[in-house]
C-alpha cells in the first residue's frame, strides 16, 4: 500500500481504517544477511530485495514479520478479485511522510504474491496439472511495521503505521523494530568453505549444442510463451 494507491482502491462507502506512515531514520549499516536470517525465523516473514545492490534500481531492501492481518485465496474458491477488493478497502493510507524519505519507498501495508495459476480465473485455460503443493493462489499480509535499508546511502528507515483505533503506539512499534535489528546483529554467520578448482580439467568440458540449435530452441520458447 503506497500513498495515492490507497486513495484509488478505496472506492466503497466504507473508507477503511485510516493509516498514517511514521518513520525513524538510523545512520548505520545493516548486515542484510544477518537480518535475512533473523526475519526468516519469525512469524510470516517478508523479505524483499536483500541483495545489497549499489545501484539506483536495487538499492532498497525490506524486512517485515508478524502481520496484523492475512488474506488468502485458495484454488476452488470463487470470486477472487471481489474478495481481494473487499480486503484492500479495509485500510487507507493518508497524508505524506517526509521529504527526507526517498521517492518510491514502500511505506507499509499489504505485501504478498499472486500465483501464476490465478490466470485460470481471468481466461479459460486447460487444466491438466495436479495441485500437489496446495499453496494459496493469493496471499497478502498486512504489515504495520517494517525495516527499509538503503544500501546505496547506508541508511536504515524504520517505518510504522499509525492505525486508527489501534492500541499499540508507533513508539512501541519502533522499539520492536530496533530490537529486531539488535538481535540480528548478534547472529554469527558461518563462512562458506572456499571451493577448490585446482583438480578440475577444463579441457574435458564441451558444449552440447551448436549455435543454430540454440537459436532454434530460443525461438520455440518464445513461441510457447506467446
Amino acid at each position: 500500500m503506497t500513498e495515492g494507491r490507497g486513495s484509488r482502491i478505496c472506492k466503497s462507502e466504507n473508507p477503511g481504517r485510516i493509516c498514517r506512515s511514521r518513520l525513524r531514520h538510523l545512520d548505520r549499516v545493516l548486515d542484510i544477511t544477518a537480518a535475512s536470517r533473523y526475519f526468516a525465523l519469525q512469524n510470516r516473514p517478508m523479505i524483499l530485495g536483500a541483495a545489497g545492490e549499489l545501484s539506483e534500481q536495487g538499492r532498497f531492501s525490506y524486512f517485515a514479520c508478524e502481520p496484523i492481518e492475512v488474506f488468502e485465496f485458495l484454488a476452488g474458491n470463487g470470486k477472487p478479485f471481489e474478495k481481494l477488493q473487499q480486503v484492500l478497502n479495509k485500510y487507507k493510507l493518508v497524508g505524506s511522510v517526509s521529504d527526507s524519505l526517498p521517492g518510491g519507498v514502500f511505506r507499509g501495508g499489504w505485501m504478498g504474491y499472486f500465483s501464476y495459476e490465478l490466470g485460470s480465473y481471468i481466461e479459460k485455460l486447460p487444466c491438466n496439472t495436479v495441485d500437489d503443493i496446495p499453496l494459496p493462489l493469493i496471499q497478502l499480509c498486512f504489515y504495520d511495521r517494517l525495516i527499509c535499508y538503503d544500501a546505496l546511502k547506508k541508511k536504515v528507515w524504520l517505518i510504522a503505521l499509525e492505525i486508527e483505533g489501534e492500541s499499540e503506539s508507533v513508539e512501541e512499534k519502533f522499539c520492536r523494530l530496533e530490537k529486531a535489528i539488535a538481535e540480528s546483529g548478534r547472529i554469527c554467520l558461518d563462512t562458506p568453505e572456499r571451493g577448490h578448482v585446482d583438480g578440475v580439467d577444463a579441457s574435458a568440458m564441451a558444449c552440447n549444442m551448436n549455435k543454430a540449435y540454440y537459436f532454434e530452441s530460443f525461438r520455440r520458447i518464445k513461441k510457447y510463451i506467446y
